[in-house]
């Protein structure tokens, strides 16, 4: 938190001449020697005049305080003349929280601009929780849903989503990309999905079902091209795509019959113990090696 305490200024004999407005009226010494300089206080000035008046010299005051590195009164001075955004910029620029907590909590929420700077500090200062309560305070939602995502504090994204569907899109495809980020495939596929992300939610299901047959994780490569051929099926309900989806549901149902019998015969060749007879893999052997008719496809051998 900042210092405390009155402030004093050097003599004129090394500070220069002083704006009179700043100025006490009694700095003259009866001796002739050089004036001694003080803040006057904000409070001194109510009722000295008229309003305008009183606000400029208030002001002068605190620009004088501001340049002779006092910023604690110049803060003071700012908010008393109702210069707020001079206020937040100096106390944000010297990480005073609980200054810029007090002016965001005083200022009527219609004073946008003032409050958005003081967000801009609450966020560049590490405190995202003042910071939402600032955006609630003049209802900016998508400034809130954006700190959310950038925070990665998914919860209160989802619950402000549940609320205002319309940010759907702002917090679920940001969320999916985090997760593919992670290597958290699965869990992206679904948040694309439900963030009406077909396109993404298919690809990321492409990577996952590419990743699972390089790892040799055969069965989880047959469930994953079952999701994809059920993905295809929902977007075929778009007639302009339908002929397109429909012949890739019919290929992925495909493969992933063809993955779901090769995971056995994979088990059988590389595990001692099986618990299928031989009569059940000759079959699945068999179905396999009829239905390789093509191009055969990845990591499934037919030595």
């Amino acid at each position: 938190t900042p210092p405390h305490g009155h402030l004093g200024v050097p003599p004129l004999s090394r500070q220069g001449r002083a704006p009179a407005c700043i100025l006490t009226d009694h700095l003259l010494q009866p001796n002739g020697a050089p004036p001694c300089c003080s803040f006057r206080q904000p409070d001194d000035f109510l009722g000295s005049g008229d309003p305008r008046e009183t606000k400029m010299l208030i002001t002068k005051q605190a620009d004088w305080a501001r340049n002779i590195h006092e910023p604690k009164a110049a803060v003071e001075m700012y908010v008393s003349a109702g210069e707020h955004l001079k206020a937040i910029e100096i106390s944000g620029d010297h990480g005073w929280v609980d200054m810029l907590i007090e002016i965001a909590r005083k200022l009527d929420k219609a004073e946008r601009k003032p409050l958005l700077m003081c967000a801009h500090y609450f966020k560049k200062l590490d405190n995202p929780g003042y910071a939402a309560e600032t955006y609630l305070k003049i209802g900016d939602l998508k400034s809130l849903v954006q700190l959310h995502v950038e925070t990665q504090r998914w919860d209160e994204a989802f619950a402000l989503g549940e609320k205002h569907p319309e940010f759907k899109d702002d917090i679920y495809v940001p969320y999916a990309q985090w997760l593919a980020e992670n290597d958290r495939f699965e869990e992206a596929q679904k948040a694309f999905h439900k963030a009406g992300r077909q396109g993404e939610a298919v690809r990321v299901l492409e990577q996952l079902t590419h990743n699972a047959v390089v790892e040799s994780r055969f069965n989880d490569a047959a469930y994953y091209y079952w999701m994809l051929s059920m993905q295809c099926l929902d977007i075929a309900q778009d007639p302009a795509q339908k002929d397109a989806m429909l012949c890739k549901f019919h290929h992925f149902q495909h493969l992933a019959e063809l993955y779901h019998g090769y995971h056995i015969i994979h088990r059988y060749t590389e595990e001692p113990f099986s618990f299928h007879l031989p009569e059940t893999v000759f079959n699945i052997s068999r179905f396999l090696l009829h239905s390789l008719t093509k191009d055969t496809p990845l990591g499934i051998s037919k030595v």
